[in-house]
């Protein structure tokens, strides 16, 4: 039978004094070695299998939100903007790409609401002027109208022409100042001198309705402010158009300016009926109705605060309003200083 024999000398006291031998059958050590691959093989195959299922496992966990936002972002290229995901529960990339998905499409899903609101608010604009000038004209045409008040109905045709082209006019401004197409050129202004060229230009709009148009002038060390003058003209005006057609008459519109902090603030005041508080926030947006600003009986187009809005903070600026129910409305521009104060 084949054996295995292993020996190893006995020393004593540096002496070799016997030897040791071992021997073992080799079926004995063959049989060990099998019972060791065996154990290896299942510890193997075990390993495997768990990490097969830690794989599948893993695979799903990524596979099964980047199929929902698959499809999910196929429901929103069909319009269906209130589609949304669940994200996985931790905080990995997977999750926080869920969760930007959600974002994203909550985002589209206002910007959507956004776009159907001014289609329809531009809409209803472009119709309103649009039929009472077919109206004006079908009774001219159809002799319902006398011929004594012709005159009057086309010089009222005529102002609705006025209130349509501006209407086309202020939505091509927003358009283009949403779009960055429209350029500034910047220079230091005299805040005096801007407000006084206002109040100049407004002065008989102001007068025609009896109302007081004044400006305080600023402080000497005010100094300049850095803006686009046309532009800056533009904001004012626009500011002291609506103080002047919301205030009655015998009510005062007052313009002045203050340096404050590295900037120049410029304040145009009215005594007019104030903004509602639930209304003060909302005014900047485009066609709002339930503000003062809006109100089609003024002959507003709904437009101007919020071209306003643009124009200043294209010029690293802001603007804001105060205002109390029955004490008047205030609207604030602040704009960076320009050179050294006087």
């Amino acid at each position: 039978m084949p054996v295995i024999s292993v020996g190893l000398p006995l020393r004593s006291d540096g002496q070799r004094s016997g030897a040791v031998f071992l021997h073992a059958p080799v079926f004995g050590v063959r049989f060990a070695l099998g019972q060791i691959y065996r154990l290896i093989g299942v510890a193997a195959l075990a390993a495997a299998v768990l990490a097969l299922g830690l794989s599948l496992w893993l695979s799903r966990r990524l596979s099964r939100p980047l199929h929902e936002m698959s499809e999910a972002a196929r429901e929103l290229a069909r319009g269906r903007f209130d589609r949304r995901v669940s994200p996985p529960a931790g905080d990995d990339e997977i999750a926080r790409l869920a969760a930007s998905f959600n974002h994203m499409a909550a985002r589209l899903g206002n910007l959507e609401r956004l776009r159907r609101e001014f289609i329809a608010n531009v809409s209803h604009e472009l119709r309103s002027p649009l039929t009472s000038m077919r109206g004006f004209l079908q009774g001219i045409l159809d002799g319902t109208i006398p011929a004594g008040d012709r005159e009057r109905y086309l010089r009222l045709a005529f102002d609705e022409t006025r209130r349509l082209s501006r209407l086309v006019n202020d939505l091509l401004d927003l358009a283009a100042l949403e779009a960055g197409d429209v350029r500034f050129t910047f220079a230091d202004v005299d805040p005096a001198e801007a407000l006084r060229r206002v109040a100049t230009k407004m002065e008989p709009q102001a007068s025609a309705k009896g109302l007081s148009l004044t400006v305080d002038p600023p402080p000497p060390a005010t100094g300049p402010v850095r803006a686009d003058p046309d532009r800056l003209e533009q904001v004012l005006i626009n500011l002291v158009d609506n103080a002047v057609r919301f205030t009655p008459e015998g009510g005062a519109v007052t313009l002045s300016a203050r340096r404050q902090d590295g900037a120049v603030e410029i304040t145009v005041r009215d005594t007019g009926p104030g903004i509602p508080p639930e209304d003060l926030d909302r005014i900047w947006e485009r066609f709002y109705k339930g503000d003062r600003a809006r109100t089609r009986s003024k002959g507003g187009t709904g437009l101007g605060l919020a071209i306003a809005r643009e124009l200043v903070e294209r010029q690293g600026g802001t603007i804001r309003a105060e205002s109390q129910v029955g004490a008047g409305t205030a609207f604030f521009v602040t704009l960076p200083a320009g050179g050294a104060p006087a």
